[in-house]
């Protein structure tokens, strides 16, 4: 199983600090390092985890709630119970233009793009007149 992290917190305030609600804990699920396996086995390794304490929840008779980078301004991650910090999960997966449905090309071609970039590195971006001319010749080519 996955590394879950009792913090051993029981209470928690978010970032805007607007309010702290107490809890039974804060937990923080981390993926497994990267010699753990590839990528899909670790996933599966993390859901396998992640079941595991929503059975845990449900013995216990508690509500757990995951969140992410804590920057809600109400409420709504709050909970009496566990709350399951999730903003370490940052598993990625390579996608091959075989790996998706071959429909609309713009649509497809937007998907891949930010995959395409990881892999060419960072690429220098236009500024001033430049910027607004690319941004436009980006919109023709999405609408066609």
């Amino acid at each position: 199983m996955s590394p879950v992290i009792d913090t051993g917190r029981t209470s928690w305030q978010n970032r805007h600090e607007t309010y702290t609600q107490s809890l039974r804990g804060v937990l923080q699920a981390v993926n497994e390092p990267p010699h753990a396996g590839d990528p899909l086995q670790r996933y599966n390794t993390m859901t396998g985890t992640l079941q595991a304490l929503i059975g845990r929840a449900l013995q216990e008779g508690v509500r757990l709630r995951a969140f992410g980078g804590g920057w809600s301004f109400s409420g709504a991650p709050s909970t009496d119970g566990y709350l399951l910090d999730t903003s370490p999960l940052n598993l990625w997966f390579r996608i091959r233009d075989r790996s998706i449905h071959p429909g609309p090309g713009p649509a497809r071609r937007a998907l891949l793009s930010p995959v395409r970039q990881l892999h060419r590195g960072p690429q220098p971006q236009p500024s001033g007149g430049a910027a607004v001319a690319a941004h436009h010749r980006r919109e023709q080519r999405a609408e066609h």
